[in-house]
């Protein structure tokens, strides 16, 4: 669409990025021809990290990620990972309508006290 609206070809990597979103190919590795691979960064990381998926994401594939991080984890990288199991994208609740769409109803209650938590693990506070 973004191409439509600025009167240019879009580039096949956004098409396909849009074709993966509609489709919610979650299940699968995602089809998207990537730019940047964030997992041969990852792997070179010592850094800690803490990743915070929703269980529900409807625009990031949630079940591929858990997958990538956990071979991390078993390479010895120091990553955690916390699903919020019925939340979407950005740590959202939601309520499932009858027509299927979603009534976003406010952040996970853990959200942040995770996220304070974890830092404060890490940085010795």
């Amino acid at each position: 669409m973004l191409g439509v609206v600025a009167d240019t070809k879009m580039p096949l990597w956004a098409a396909l990025i849009y074709l993966w979103w509609r489709t919610r190919s979650q299940g699968d590795t995602p089809f998207i021809d990537r730019l940047y691979d964030p997992v041969q960064t990852m792997q070179k990381l010592p850094t800690p990290s803490l990743w915070l998926l929703g269980g529900e994401d409807s625009s990031a594939p949630t079940p591929w990620t858990l997958r990538e991080l956990e071979k991390l984890q078993a390479e010895g990288r120091p990553v955690q990972v916390r699903v919020f199991p019925d939340a979407d994208h950005g740590i959202i609740r939601f309520v499932q309508q009858e027509n299927g769409e979603r009534r976003y109803t406010g952040l996970e209650p853990d959200y942040y006290p995770a996220q304070i938590a974890w830092l404060r693990e890490h940085s010795g506070s």
